[in-house]
């Protein structure tokens, strides 16, 4: 198993989090909220985030903003805490976005419940997924310039790592917070 930890969040900056402010924002208010399955959709967010609730949503997931790739900007990352530990959702990636050259957001993946992201080490992350028997994936991808390319490997996942995160209570208790107030 690999013992590499990410060390994201102390990279983690005020201007950064301001370019991801709506969507830091967006999880925040759902998680403290405890968001129904119509409302997460209706912001783009899937319904897997329900499963991280339990009984402090705001420590079970957390963010971190770096770049990942190193070509100067930075990603957002928002995942579960080391408080979930069990098989399914322990180190699971709920979502990554990056920016353009031109400061638009977009997507780079979000997780689902057959379709999930767990972080590699070193810009990898492992997808596993299955919409049924005979359709399944299970492939590590390396994130580059906004985008994901397959490896040709799989991660075992007794080598995930788990990320280091901010959980979104430190974000609904700062200044930029407030909003939930």
């Amino acid at each position: 198993a690999s013992t590499e930890t990410a060390t994201v969040a102390d990279s983690v900056s005020t201007f950064s989090e301001t370019t991801y402010l709506e969507i830091l924002t967006t999880y925040a208010r759902a998680l403290s909220e405890k968001w129904d399955g119509s409302s997460l959709m209706e912001s783009n967010i899937d319904t897997l985030l329900m499963d991280c609730y339990g009984e402090a949503p705001l420590e079970n997931v957390g963010y971190a903003v770096i770049d990942l790739d190193g070509d100067g900007i930075e990603e957002l990352v928002i995942g579960t805490t080391e408080r979930l530990t069990d098989e399914f959702y322990g180190k699971l990636l709920l979502a990554l976005y990056t920016r353009d050259g031109e400061g638009t957001m977009h997507t780079v993946f979000q997780s689902m419940a057959r379709d999930r992201y767990y972080y590699a080490g070193e810009n990898k992350f492992a997808n596993l997924g299955s919409s049924g028997a005979d359709d399944s994936v299970d492939i590590t991808v390396q994130y580059a310039g906004g985008t994901l390319a397959d490896t040709g490997f799989v991660t075992d996942p007794a080598d995930y790592v788990q990320m280091e995160l901010t959980p979104m209570s430190q974000w609904t208790q700062s200044g930029f917070g407030q909003i939930l107030r």
